[in-house]
Formats: structure tokens, C-alpha cells, sequence
């Protein structure tokens, strides 16, 4: 499928024979109205209930909240659009779901919304010049149905759609499987420094097998123990953001580390000098913002603003087994955030959880070759992640502007440049 001709458009040249269309006329657009709060629940009663885009994930949002009395629905497959600060942020909807005002649900008229969702990822910086508001920045309907986009033909949309949404699920079933692996570490962890079900020295569980415990301050505690406030161990160091950021790297620059870029939506880079750097196995928290709290790791850059970097303070951890002590608090230190318009991570409530650890190093140990176990397992595919992502990132502008041109041969996707050359490898 060549394309020898084309035509001007304000994004650029696209392909003669496609469609150059307001969103209006291809697209079904529902705004989001948020409910009574009395109708909000954490219980599961009702339809699944998004406010904005707090819990969006990389491509299908997480629920934490119902409602019991949904006005406006997005339907399974359809594209959720925020609408508020941060506009233009993207998820697909993988069940019904009552959205609020935050949020506004996107519907292809031809079913195709994973090219929906794909193609609005790729000019959502043209959203982006349509929000309105000095402080939190928004768009409204009028802004989103009357966004000019250009449209391939039904055949070609599904094509692209399926090469990028194959990428994407190969990211989704990794992203699974850290999950599975993180809640291992986790779960170990709980067994052994809450639970003190650790291998006693006949490899039976300490607790229950009748080993010796005393009164703590959280309550009975193996013998030989103590209680310690997580401040003892870490240090809080908090990210700039640099005077210059720019999209393509060049020499002396290295990735800037926003939260989009963690979550494989960008790439920024930035010169590192003067700032706070991580490397891979650094840890990372989101400290401003929906997502304070959440932990990263695996990534090596400049931390940017909104982050900071979380070091060891004294050897008694290292940060394989501080990321999952971490994690295991993750959602406590999420619901004590402080700030009411925008959340931040309240730092002295995490200096001040308490944990049980024991004075002998020998069970730190082993737990430390467990946890570094799994975290390099976790940093394996987080590095395929980001190659995936890479690759998705460079294919979606060349597909989206018909520089790359997608046709079916006997069920099969082949790529093809605008001078009809097949370019698969």
C-alpha cells in the first residue's frame, strides 16, 4: 500500500486518500457527571466508578471506588479521556464504568477504538493546546469533537491498531508478571517480619511452633528482636527539575525520569549535571501528585521534581529489601497523604512506621537474597518493557502520518514505507 500522493493538513502531510475529519463526525463523545458523594462506595456495590484519571494505569484504569447511582457510563472498549489537569491522558475502559467529571468517554463510530485510543495518543499534544483554565487546565466537549484528525481507511485503522495494541499486550502481560513476583517478595515478607512465621532452626514456622515472644509496642515480638522506625534507615532526596528538557537525546544528556516516563508514556532527557541521578536499582517515590506514594525502581536518569530518590542510611537494609518493605506499606503511605486539591506523600508519617526486625542479621540476610533475587527478575523485564515501549513510541507517529503504510497479505500485517517498500524484518 504506497502512498504517492498527499496533502497538506495542519498537523503535517498525510496521505491523499485519507480522510482529514473533526472528531465529531467519526467520534461519539460523553462527558463525564460526577454523582453525590454519598453514592460513593469501597465496598463493591454498583458500577465501578472513576472521578479522573487518579487510578489510570498504563492503558485500563484500576478501580478502587463504586457508585450506587451511575448518570454517565463508558462502555467496555471505550477511550477515557481526562479532560482536567493533567489534560489528555488515555485509558481504555476494560468494563462498564461510571466516569465523573474528570474524565469524558470516546466512542468510534465504526467500533475501532483501539485506534481511537492510539491516535489521540499520538496528537494529544494538539488536546493539549485546547485546555482552558490558568490553574488546572481543562477542555469540554466543543474543544474535542471539533479536533481536525486525520483517519486511514477502516481496514488500515484496524492494522494499525492491531500492531500497537500486540506491543501493548506484551507490556500488559509483563507488567502481570511483576506484579505476581512483587506480591511473592511481599507475601515472604509479611510470613517472616509481621506474621514471625520464619524458619525456626528445625525449618519450622517460629511463631506457631511455640518460639519464645515478648511485649513490644506492637505487640508480641520474637525474642531477640526489636522495633525501629523506618527514618533510622532512609533519607529522602528530593528531584529538581532541569532548566532544559528536550524529547531527543544527544550527547552528555540522559533520560529525565517524570512519571510519564516511568510509566513508558515518554521520553524526555535532560543534562545531569547539578541534579539528583538514580541508577537502576535505586529506589524511587512519587512524592506530589494522584500517584503519591507509588514505588519505582529499574530506571537510571535524573529524578525529576515530583520524585525523589529514597537512599540506605544504614547497612543493616540495602534497597532490594527496602523496595519491598516499601511496597508493603505502599497503600498505607498512599491513604496518609497530605494536601487536599494535590496530594503529597507525607514524609514523617513514613518516618515514623514501625517495624520489627531482628537483632541477628542472619534472617536479613537470607531475605536479602531472596528479594535481590526477585528484583532482578523484575528489572529483566522491565528493560524489555522499555525496549517495547520504544518501539511502540517510534512506530505510532510514522503509522499515524502514513510515512509507514500497513496492509494485510493472507492475514498477515506488513509494513511498508511510503516508496512501497516492505520493511519487515
Amino acid at each position: 500500500m504506497s502512498c504517492s500522493e498527499w496533502r497538506e493538513t495542519e498537523l503535517g502531510l498525510i496521505p491523499a486518500e485519507w480522510e482529514y475529519s473533526e472528531l465529531k463526525d467519526k467520534v461519539e463523545v460523553i462527558m463525564g457527571q460526577s454523582p453525590k458523594s454519598e453514592y460513593y462506595n469501597s465496598n463493591q456495590q454498583g458500577m465501578p466508578f472513576l472521578q479522573g484519571r487518579k487510578t489510570f494505569g498504563e492503558k485500563f484504569p484500576q478501580i478502587d471506588t463504586w457508585c450506587i447511582n451511575p448518570i454517565k457510563v463508558a462502555q467496555k472498549g471505550d477511550v477515557l479521556l481526562s479532560v482536567r489537569a493533567p489534560v489528555g491522558d488515555l485509558n481504555i475502559s476494560n468494563q462498564n464504568i461510571c466516569i465523573g467529571r474528570g474524565l469524558a468517554s470516546l466512542r468510534m463510530k465504526n467500533g475501532n477504538n483501539e485506534f481511537l485510543y492510539y491516535l489521540l495518543k499520538n496528537y494529544r499534544s494538539f488536546l493539549l493546546n485546547k485546555q482552558n483554565g490558568t490553574v488546572f487546565g481543562s477542555i469540554n466537549k466543543n474543544d474535542i469533537e471539533n479536533l481536525k484528525l486525520p483517519f486511514p481507511p477502516l481496514d488500515e485503522q484496524k492494522a494499525i491498531a492491531k500492531i500497537l495494541s500486540d506491543i501493548d499486550e506484551k507490556i500488559e502481560i509483563n507488567n502481570r508478571i511483576i506484579k505476581v513476583l512483587e506480591e511473592i517478595a511481599q507475601t515472604i515478607y509479611k510470613r517472616w517480619f509481621v506474621d514471625f512465621e520464619f524458619p525456626n532452626e528445625n525449618g519450622e514456622p517460629y511463631k506457631s511452633s511455640g518460639g519464645e515472644m515478648v511485649q513490644s509496642e506492637l505487640g508480641p515480638i520474637p525474642k531477640g528482636w526489636e522495633i525501629v522506625r523506618l527514618g533510622e534507615y532512609i533519607s529522602f532526596v528530593k528531584g529538581k527539575k532541569p532548566k532544559n528538557i528536550i524529547e531527543n537525546k544527544k550527547d552528555g544528556y540522559v533520560e529525565y525520569l517524570t512519571i510519564d516516563v516511568l510509566n513508558n508514556n515518554s521520553r524526555l532527557f535532560a543534562d545531569p549535571e547539578k541534579m539528583i541521578t538514580v541508577e537502576n536499582k535505586n529506589n524511587m517515590m512519587v512524592m506530589d501528585g494522584a500517584s503519591s506514594g507509588t514505588i519505582y525502581f529499574g530506571f537510571k536518569g535524573i529524578v525529576a521534581s515530583t520524585l525523589a530518590k529514597i537512599e540506605v542510611i544504614n547497612n543493616k537494609l540495602n534497597d532490594d529489601i527496602l523496595y519491598f518493605i516499601l511496597k508493603y506499606y505502599e497503600n498505607d503511605i498512599k491513604n496518609h497523604t497530605t494536601g487536599s486539591a494535590i496530594p503529597h506523600v507525607d514524609k514523617e508519617y513514613i518516618r515514623r512506621l514501625s517495624i520489627a526486625l531482628p537483632q541477628n542479621n542472619e534472617l536479613i540476610n537470607e531475605y536479602s537474597i531472596l528479594s535481590k533475587n526477585i528484583r532482578n527478575q523484575i528489572y529483566i523485564i522491565i528493560m524489555e518493557n522499555q525496549r517495547l515501549s520504544q518501539l511502540r513510541d517510534t512506530l505510532l507517529p510514522k503509522l499515524m502520518s502514513g510515512e509507514i503504510r500497513v496492509e494485510l497479505n493472507n492475514g498477515q500485517i506488513v509494513l511498508k514505507n511510503n516508496e512501497d517498500q516492505n520493511i519487515n524484518s
